[in-house]
């Protein structure tokens, strides 16, 4: 498999993050019994630069932000998996950057109370409803789908890179003999 489709396979993978995100992180279920909390959210306003803002406002816009982000992410991905290798050799940092960006992001989901011991618990369980996107209200509801995105994507990440840093030394080493077979003109 060429890493160009890796890096399309993490894009669509970010991409399906994205709308899931941005679709699920602001509903609720009435069996949570989050419905009073939900409802403070909404009713405390206060003054933030001028204007009256709750803390859903926050909450939403800090959701979307993330929304934003992994639609950016999903765009680098596409860029990186159509670039020749000549040219995502000095690109490499940016494709570290962005597989150890999710690598993090990935270890913060694990560190939230509960989650890990969710997953230990009761693991058949667990992987099967995070490979069904099922939703689980101890898990946030869309967590187990963050959780395979997640994982997913800088592996899909890595191995684009690692296999286009081959194609992109053999190219080399070609193109350097045929260079020193051509006549110089200048």
């Amino acid at each position: 498999m060429k890493a160009s489709w890796l890096y399309r396979i993490a894009c669509v993978l970010l991409l399906l993050f994205a709308i899931g995100h941005t679709l699920g992180f602001r509903q609720t279920n009435p069996a949570w019994g989050v419905g009073s909390l939900i409802d403070s959210m909404r009713s405390i306003h206060f003054d933030a630069q001028g204007f009256s803002r709750t803390y859903w406002d926050f909450f939403s816009a800090f959701g979307l932000f993330f929304s934003v982000f992994l639609l950016f992410a999903a765009v680098l991905a596409w860029q990186l998996g159509s670039l020749p290798a000549e040219i995502f050799a000095p690109m490499r940092r940016t494709a570290w950057a962005l597989a150890i960006s999710f690598a993090a992001v990935t270890a913060l989901s694990f560190s939230l109370k509960g989650l890990l011991d969710f997953y230990l618990a009761h693991p058949h369980h667990a992987v099967k409803n995070a490979l069904l996107l099922v939703y689980c209200p101890p898990l946030l509801d869309i967590l187990p789908m963050y959780i395979i995105f997640l994982l997913a994507t800088p592996v899909a990440l890595y191995l684009a890179s690692r296999w286009s840093w081959k194609v992109c030394q053999t190219r080399k080493a070609r193109s350097s003999s045929v260079r020193s077979e051509r006549p110089h003109f200048l």
